[in-house]
């Protein structure tokens, strides 16, 4: 028989994820169950601390919409680790925000302005001004902050953890 060595995988350390679910600022709520999981093995000195494929369990912890600003943050915290027996393990992560981009002009939009000002500064092409002015903005609008499912992040482990292995 053999002797299960303990594997410790120290405080601070990153494990990769794919979010499970995709959660928006607009939809979630505080305490909503939320799963995830483990992207790539994690490796402790040469021996496999954890499996890719094991899951992690967890709840949003904030959800802000700001109606003066438009912009919507979240934050989701993991507290329990599934391995691939169903042994369940408690752990204490960091809380991974997100919040939505500034209320504005759209990325796309700016990034397409950039190169019609480039294209119109080349010798030999002319612009037709408006005499009237610049086209008007289209405003502010809402944007929630958005995690889609199976987007790929990183949480840091705010203790250490130790793990049985048997290898």
């Amino acid at each position: 028989m053999i002797e299960p060595k303990t594997i410790e995988i120290k405080k601070d350390a990153v494990i990769g994820i794919h979010l499970d679910q995709t959660l928006t600022s607009d939809t979630a709520r505080i305490d909503d169950r939320i799963t995830a999981r483990v992207a790539r093995d994690v490796v402790v000195d040469g021996r496999t601390a954890i499996q890719a494929g094991a899951r992690l369990e967890g709840t949003v912890t904030l959800v802000e919409r700001n109606q003066t600003t438009g912009r919507g943050k979240l934050g989701i915290r993991f507290a329990t680790l599934v391995l691939g027996d169903n042994t369940r393990i408690a752990i204490q992560t960091e809380t991974i925000f997100r919040e939505s981009d500034p209320v504005g002009e759209p990325a796309a939009a700016l990034g397409a302005g950039a190169a019609l000002g480039a294209m119109l500064s080349k010798p030999g092409i002319r612009a037709q001004t408006n005499a009237r002015g610049p086209a008007p903005s289209p405003g502010p609008y809402k944007k929630d902050a958005r995690i889609p499912s199976g987007s790929a992040l990183t949480v840091k482990l705010t203790a250490a953890l130790s793990l049985a292995s048997n290898r």
